[in-house]
């Protein structure tokens, strides 16, 4: 029996990880988040469904895979949407508009429905760390959701700093909110226009709550505005 070379080997990890990871992408995006089951992995990828776990721990851990997979693109655009701009409410408005750009003109909506469920599938034990072939560092690399949140998380604590969960809680509504109203847009060009009025009202609801030198009385309660 020939002898696989060490290279070749690594080529079919990456090539059985990279099927694995289409193959979990193709089921969210045409059947939901709760669809990604070992089952459905392992016929999809033609892969046994006990050999998955030799790159992935359980079905949560390919969701956090997947969205690592698209994580640099998406932090990208926030950084170059969001470079040389200093102002905390133009900082939070332009947030808005680039998450709902992500998710709708760039097809990128589904990424933001994806969370772990907890169920059986997700709590399938790991094999010997001896047959473990999908160390990619991933637990190190930080957590999609919460990078993306980032910019608008510290807008928020410069914006309101006295009560700053609120300000954020109430953007990413809007952008839920901006994510259903696209999933019935009929075009780009309605799609572009709900974007700039949620665009619109980000940014209104942000200079509405700024705060102040003196808009805090040290407690935590908004005393003016």
């Amino acid at each position: 029996m020939p002898r696989i070379s060490e290279a070749n080997l690594e080529e079919h990890r990456r090539n059985t990880m990279n099927a694995l990871l289409d193959c979990a992408e193709h089921i969210v995006k045409t059947q939901g988040n709760n669809a990604l089951t070992p089952a459905a992995v392992s016929q999809g990828a033609g892969i046994a469904r006990n050999s998955i776990y030799r790159y992935v721990d359980n079905m949560d851990d390919l969701r956090h895979k997947l969205l690592q997979r698209h994580l640099p693109d998406w932090r990208k655009a926030l950084e170059d949407g969001l470079a040389g701009v200093s102002d905390p409410v133009e900082i939070i408005a332009i947030w808005v508009r680039i998450n709902l750009e992500q998710t709708s003109i760039h097809g990128h909506g589904w990424m933001m429905k994806l969370h772990p469920t907890g169920g059986a599938a997700a709590r399938k034990p790991k094999p010997d760390a001896k047959t473990d072939v999908s160390n990619d560092g991933s637990e190190d690399k930080p957590d999609f959701h919460a990078t993306i949140a980032m910019p608008v998380a510290r807008a928020w604590r410069q914006l309101c700093p006295h009560s700053p969960r609120v300000g954020a809680t109430i953007t990413r509504g809007l952008v839920s909110s901006g994510m259903r109203l696209l999933e019935s847009a009929h075009d780009d060009a309605q799609a572009r226009a709900i974007i700039t009025q949620v665009e619109q009202a980000a940014r209104a609801m942000a200079q509405s709550m700024r705060e102040d030198d003196d808009a805090a009385d040290g407690t935590g309660r908004i005393t003016s505005m």
